[in-house]
C-alpha cells in the first residue's frame, strides 16, 4: 500500500510486521479492520520516537575508556575517533581505512589479533552497510570492546585476524551524507548518498551492489527507490573497496559476518535463490549454537535458517556470501569460504528500533 514502509517482513512463523504508516494511515487501518487483521499502534508520532532517541544519544566522546558500548549510539567522528584511539593504545589492534566514500569521507576499520604467530586465517566483520541502521554499526563497536577485554576471547585473537568495519556506509564531509544524514537529517535514510543525474535522486542499496545476481529479485532499476540497485554491479565505491579489501585474504577467509537490522534473525545463504549450500549441515548447526548463545546470555529469541526460503528475504548477498557467476563471485569462492551468516537485531533500548 503507498505511504507504507515494512521494516521487517512477513515470516511463517507469524511473527509480529512492524510498519510505518505516512498520512494515509486511517486507510491502511481501515484496510486491516476490514480484513481482521490485529494490529497494536506502538507509537503516534514517529518523530517524536526519533526526537526521544536523540536526546538519549545526547554526549561527547572524551576517550576509548569512558566510550559506552551498550546503551548509546555514536556519531561517525566518535567511531573514527575511538578506533584510532585502540590503534595507538594497543598492539592488537591496527587502524585501516577501507577507502574513500563517494563524497571523500575516510571508512574506518581495524584488524584486531594478537601480535605475532603468521598469517592467520580472517574473519570478517561487515557492519553499517546500511545507513539507518545505527544497532548494526552498535554491534560492531561492541565486538571489538568485548575483543579487546575479555580474556575469554584471547584464543580467538591468538588463531584468528578480525578485520571489522562499524559503518560501512559513511560517505562524505557535507551534510548529505549517509550515516552522518541519519543523525542530521533524514533518519530513515538507508542508501549510499550517490547522485544520478539522469533523476536528480541520491543513493543505492550497496547491499543490492554486488555482482552476485545483481538486480534481480528483491532489487530494482529505479534510481529513486530504496532497493536501487546501481547502474553497474560494484558502482557503489564502498562496496568496490570492501571487496577488494575481502580479496587480498583470497585463500584465508575462515568466515564473514554482516550485520542488519530490523529483527531477530540469524541467517545463511541464499538470499537470491531457494536452494541451499554445500555445507548447509555445518552452517545449520553454527546457526543453532548461535541463536542458544544469545537465548543463554541476553534472552533474545533469535530466528535460524536459510535467508529466501526460511527467513523470506530477497535481498541479493553479497558475492563472498553466494554461489554465483561473476568474476568476484568465482575468486571468493576460491578462497574456501566456509562459513557465512547475517544477523538481524533489533535496536539499543526497543526505540526506533534500527
Amino acid at each position: 500500500m503507498h505511504g507504507v514502509e515494512y521494516w521487517n517482513e512477513p515470516t511463517r512463523d507469524l511473527r509480529p510486521v512492524l510498519s510505518l504508516v505516512g498520512p494515509e494511515g486511517n486507510q491502511f487501518l481501515r484496510t486491516l479492520n476490514t480484513s481482521h487483521i490485529r494490529y497494536e499502534i506502538t507509537a503516534n508520532s514517529f518523530q517524536e520516537v526519533i526526537d526521544g532517541e536523540r536526546r538519549e544519544n545526547y554526549h561527547h566522546f572524551s576517550d576509548a575508556k569512558n566510550f559506552d558500548f551498550e546503551t548509546k549510539y555514536h556519531t561517525y567522528s566518535e567511531i573514527k575517533s575511538l578506533l584510532n584511539e585502540l590503534s595507538e593504545q594497543s598492539d592488537k589492534v591496527t587502524y585501516k581505512s577501507v577507502g574513500k566514500s563517494y563524497e571523500s569521507r575516510d571508512i574506518p576499520a581495524i584488524v584486531l589479533t594478537n601480535p605475532g604467530g603468521g598469517a592467520k586465517q580472517t574473519i570478517f566483520l561487515e557492519c553499517g552497510i546500511h545507513a539507518r541502521e545505527w544497532v548494526s554499526t552498535a554491534a560492531c563497536l561492541y565486538m571489538i570492546n568485548q575483543l579487546l577485554t575479555d580474556s575469554a576471547n584471547d584464543k580467538y585473537l591468538e588463531k584468528y585476524e578480525f578485520i571489522i568495519v562499524p559503518a560501512l556506509n559513511v560517505d562524505g564531509p557535507l551534510t548529505h551524507s549517509s550515516y552522518v544524514y541519519t543523525w542530521e537529517t533524514d533518519r530513515k535514510w538507508r542508501k549510499t548518498r550517490s547522485l544520478d543525474s539522469r533523476t536528480g535522486c541520491y543513493g543505492t542499496d550497496p547491499n543490492r551492489n554486488w555482482d552476485t545476481a545483481w538486480c534481480e529479485e528483491g532489487a530494482t532499476t529505479n534510481p529513486c527507490s530504496d532497493q536501487y540497485c546501481g547502474p553497474d554491479p560494484f558502482s557503489e565505491v564502498e562496496v568496490k573497496q570492501w571487496s577488494e579489501l575481502v580479496a587480498t585474504r583470497k585463500g584465508r577467509i575462515a568466515a564473514y559476518f554482516a550485520f542488519h537490522s530490523y529483527s531477530q534473525y540469524w541467517m545463511y545463504p541464499y538470499g537470491y535463490k531457494h536452494a541451499l549450500p554445500a555445507n548447509v549441515n555445518e552452517l545449520e548447526k553454527l546457526s543453532a549454537a548461535a541463536v542458544k548463545a544469545i537465548q543463554a546470555t541476553h534472552s533474545l529469541q533469535f530466528k535460524k535458517g536459510n535467508i529466501a526460503d526460511d527467513c523470506i528475504s530477497h535481498a541479493a548477498q553479497p558475492a563472498i556470501l553466494t554461489e554465483a557467476t561473476g568474476a568476484t563471485a568465482r575468486s571468493l569462492r576460491a578462497q574456501r569460504l566456509c562459513i557465512t551468516g547475517r544477523a538481524d537485531q533489533t535496536g539499543l533500548r526497543g526505540g526506533v528500533g534500527w
